[in-house]
């Protein structure tokens, strides 16, 4: 099987491009909020985080940070980021 120089092409640029890292998603702005009583990081996600990031993506950008962050251990007057597609949502202190 003869390949074209066009199909060389391609399929080299389709090797070399599989190192490359994906593209990352747009999760909107990233802000930090202070825990209120009673609630959890998923509550504070489900109601004010941008629909385009996960939970899984706001526990890791709080470990960026904090390492040691723990989103089962929450506490009142905890400062912690959050992405969020509004520009300040309820309870956050800026970005």
């Amino acid at each position: 099987m003869k390949l074209s120089r066009i199909q060389i092409r391609r399929l080299v640029e389709s090797v070399l491009n599989e190192d490359e890292e994906p593209a990352k998603k747009d999760m909107g702005k990233v802000t930090t909020y202070i825990v209120k009583s009673g609630e959890t990081l998923s509550s504070i996600h489900k109601d004010r985080g941008a629909p385009s990031a996960t939970l899984k993506d706001q526990i890791e950008l709080n470990k960026e940070d904090n390492p040691k962050f723990n989103p089962d251990k929450l506490s009142i007057d905890q400062k912690i980021k959050l992405h969020t597609d509004s520009a300040v949502p309820a309870g956050a202190i800026g970005p």
